[in-house]
């Protein structure tokens, strides 16, 4: 396990998706945001950022509402690094099922000392 924080943003509109959550879209069958949490579960901690709290009943998860809300994806990478308790931490957007967990992995490695 990474001594490492994974931020995990979902607190967007949807406004292009017809104001549908992202987060619960599936792909090969499961949910983005599970696609999201499986990908950081190598990391120490996971938080969870978002403008709806209540929509998120995450197990081993903190979820945490926007800082500042309707701040777009810099506000909820501030909010998650305000929770985080490690000094490491990478940001992972929930729409994106396709990213590599072992470059996230690679990226804390390499972040060492710096």
């Amino acid at each position: 396990m990474l001594k490492a924080t994974a931020i995990i943003l979902a607190g967007g509109k949807s406004s292009r998706m017809k104001n549908k959550n992202k987060a619960f879209l599936e792909y090969k069958g499961k949910s983005f945001i599970d696609i999201a949490i499986d990908k950081a579960k190598v990391f120490e901690e996971t938080i969870l950022v978002t403008n709806t709290p209540e929509n998120y009943k995450i197990n081993n998860i903190k979820v945490v509402k926007d800082i500042i809300p309707d701040s777009g994806p810099l506000a909820g990478i501030y909010t998650g690094l305000k929770y985080s308790n490690n000094h490491a931490c990478v940001v992972i957007p929930c729409d994106t099922p396709l990213i590599n967990e072992h470059l996230l992995e690679y990226f804390v490695e390499m972040s060492e000392g710096y």
